[in-house]
């Protein structure tokens, strides 16, 4: 498909797709939030968030896409354990995919979120997209090259506190830190974004539960 650039391997959607595309008539919304990130590792807290997500009834299903080897993050775990991890915690959950999609690639290779985003068009044909991200990464979206194709690959962006229990970076908090072209785009595209307040149960990080690993401590 022209609009992928061939970045995600046909054979890659073919292997997701398993024989057939996702129905969304099934699903009691169109709308799918795609909820990425290293998940390193993934915690209650992510659960809770997806789980958040899908009480709100305004998603039909929530699609969580681990970030690959690619990723250039420190201390990243290996990519097939976090995605081991995102299956044990999730896959009991109804509504709630995990994707590989980002995943698997030769060292110094990987895909880019925009990516991810057009080739799931093919794996859930008719659905509306919505991006979900922390704010405390709205710079750099902003910023992006791509910008322009994540605009037209989603119909919103739902943006999240850093820490949903301490509200730490919110969607107006750092969005008034915004200067220049990314303060224009935001302003151009204001309707595309949403804050996401909803309570979850369960607060924290994955920094903390690393850093409680580290020191021998109960996650």
């Amino acid at each position: 498909s022209p609009h992928r650039g061939n970045t995600v391997p046909d054979a890659r959607i073919a292997a997701v797709l398993g024989g057939r595309a996702v129905e969304m008539s099934e699903c009691s919304s169109r709308r799918i939030a795609v909820y990425g990130g290293s998940f390193n590792p993934i915690g209650n807290h992510h659960v809770d968030l997806v789980k958040a997500l899908l009480k709100t009834e305004r998603y039909g299903r929530v699609v969580v896409v681990p970030n690959g080897n690619a990723y250039r993050k420190a201390g990243l775990i290996h990519e097939k354990y976090r995605l081991a991890m995102c299956h044990l915690a999730l896959d009991g959950l109804e509504k709630v995919d995990v994707s590989d999609l980002e995943t698997g690639f030769p060292p110094g290779e990987g895909v880019r979120d925009v990516d991810t985003l057009e080739a799931l068009r093919d794996i859930y044909p008719g659905a509306e997209f919505t991006s979900v991200r922390g704010a405390d990464t709205l710079k750099d979206l902003l910023g992006f090259r791509t910008y322009g194709r994540l605009r037209k690959a989603v119909a919103s962006f739902l943006i999240l506190p850093r820490d949903m229990g301490r509200r730490v970076a919110t969607l107006a908090g750092e969005s008034a830190k915004l200067t220049g072209r990314k303060r224009t785009r935001f302003d151009r595209d204001r309707a595309m974004f949403r804050s996401f307040d909803a309570a979850c149960a369960t607060d924290g990080s994955s920094s903390d539960i690393r850093t409680r690993l580290s020191k021998g401590e109960p996650a």
